[in-house]
C-alpha cells in the first residue's frame, strides 16, 4: 500500500530539482517527506521511495501551481504587467558628457555655473645672491566661478562658450624673501563646437569631433617685476580632439584624444613659444539609482619644452595627470548638481581641485 506524502510550498521547486537530478544520475532517492504538492510514494516492501509521475516537471507546473493558486484564493494566475515596474533610471548623460558630446535637442539651451577651488604647491632649488643653494616654495590658490553656455544648433552640432570669473593668490618664499600677490577678474574665455562624426546606433561607439579656441583675456604673468598671481595664460590657443562614447546600460564609457597648439608671443624683447600639448582622458559613469550617478575620469596632458628666441629650454616640458571623481544628482528633469574632487597623480598636476556645478537645461 502506498502513502502519499506532501511537502509545504515553497520547498517544492528545490525538492523537484533534487529528485529529478537524482533520477537522472541513477542515484537512490532519500526517504524523507511531509505534506507537499510533490508526491513521493513509500512502498510497503522497500524503504526506498519510488518517484511517482506527478513529480515530472509538467505535473509540477500543473498540480503544484494549481494547489498554490487555490491556497491563495485565486481563480487564475495574475497576468504579467504590460508596463515596466518602477521608475526609469535618470538619464544623466547630458551632465556626464556635456563637454564632449552632442546631447542637446536643436534650439535648446544648457547653462552651467558653480564654484571651484584649486590648490597647487611646488618646490625647487635656487641660487641665492651669495651663490648658496636654497629651496624655493611656490603655493598657488585659485577660486573660480565658471559660467558655461551650450546651444543645440542641429541634431549633430552643438556650440558652447565659457566665461570664468576667478581670483588667485600666489606666494613664493625662500630663506630670505617672501613674495605674496593676488589678482581677480575675468579669466581666459573660450568657445568651441562639438560635431557628431558617427552615430553608433548603440551598436558601435559614437564618434564626436570637437574644435575650440581660447583668448588671453585674464590677467597673465607676463609683466615686469617678480612673478605674480595670474588668472590667465597670456597666450592664444586652439585645440581639436576626438571622443568615443559607448553605453552599456547602466554604464557609459568614453575616451578622448586631442592636441592643443599655443601661439607664441613677444615679451620684454624676447619671443616665447610654449610647447604643444597632447592630451587624453578616459572614464565611465555608473547609474546608482533613479537619480544618482557616479563618474570617474583620468585626465592626462603632455607638453613639450618651450623655446625662447628659438632656443629650447631643457626640462621645461610637463606631464600632468589627474584623477577626477564626481557624483551627479538629479534635482528635477531639467536640473542636475555635481560635486567633484580631483587629485593630482603626477607632480606637474595640481595637488587637488574641489568644486560643485549646477547644470540647467532649457
Amino acid at each position: 500500500m502506498s502513502h502519499p506524502l506532501r511537502f509545504p510550498f515553497p520547498l517544492r521547486w528545490l525538492i523537484a530539482l533534487l529528485l529529478a537530478s537524482s533520477v537522472c544520475r541513477g542515484q537512490t532517492l532519500p526517504s524523507w517527506g511531509s505534506q507537499t504538492g510533490i508526491e513521493v510514494c513509500l512502498s510497503d516492501s522497500s524503504p526506498t521511495p519510488e518517484l511517482l509521475p506527478s513529480v515530472a516537471f509538467v505535473s509540477l507546473q500543473d498540480d503544484a501551481d494549481e494547489t498554490l493558486l487555490e491556497e491563495e484564493g485565486w481563480d487564475e494566475a495574475p497576468a504579467m504587467p504590460s508596463e515596466p515596474i518602477g521608475r526609469e533610471p535618470a538619464d544623466n548623460s547630458q551632465v556626464v558628457l556635456r563637454n564632449s558630446a552632442v546631447l542637446l535637442d536643436p534650439h535648446s539651451w544648457q547653462v552651467e555655473y558653480g564654484f571651484v577651488y584649486t590648490y597647487y604647491e611646488a618646490e625647487s632649488t635656487i641660487f641665492l645672491p651669495d651663490d648658496s643653494l636654497d629651496t624655493e616654495r611656490l603655493i598657488d590658490r585659485q577660486w573660480i566661478v565658471p559660467l558655461s553656455i551650450r546651444y543645440g544648433a542641429t541634431p549633430r552640432l552643438q556650440i558652447y562658450a565659457n566665461v570664468p570669473f576667478a581670483g588667485a593668490y600666489t606666494s613664493i618664499e625662500d630663506s630670505i624673501s617672501d613674495i605674496e600677490t593676488s589678482v581677480g577678474g575675468v579669466g581666459d574665455i573660450s568657445a568651441g563646437l562639438n560635431y557628431v562624426l558617427r552615430d553608433g546606433q548603440d551598436v558601435v561607439p559614437d564618434v564626436i569631433g570637437s574644435f575650440s579656441f581660447s583668448a588671453p583675456v585674464g590677467k597673465h604673468p607676463f609683466v615686469s617685476g617678480p612673478v605674480i598671481a595670474a588668472i590667465g595664460s597670456g597666450f592664444w590657443r586652439i585645440a581639436g580632439d576626438v571622443t568615443l562614447i559607448r553605453a552599456y546600460d547602466p554604464i557609459v564609457f568614453y575616451g578622448t584624444l586631442g592636441y592643443e597648439h599655443i601661439f607664441g608671443r613677444d615679451f620684454d624683447g624676447f619671443h616665447y613659444q610654449p610647447g604643444g600639448v597632447a592630451f587624453y582622458s578616459f572614464g565611465g559613469s555608473l547609474s546608482i539609482n533613479n537619480t544618482v550617478s557616479l563618474t570617474t575620469e583620468l585626465y592626462g596632458a603632455f607638453q613639450w619644452d618651450e623655446t625662447v628666441d628659438g632656443e629650447r629650454l631643457p626640462n621645461s616640458g610637463t606631464e600632468a595627470t589627474s584623477l577626477r571623481i564626481s557624483v551627479i544628482r538629479q534635482i528635477n528633469p531639467c536640473c542636475f548638481i555635481e560635486p567633484s574632487v580631483e587629485y593630482g597623480v603626477t607632480q606637474d598636476a595640481g595637488a587637488y581641485v574641489v568644486g560643485v556645478s549646477v547644470v540647467r537645461s532649457f
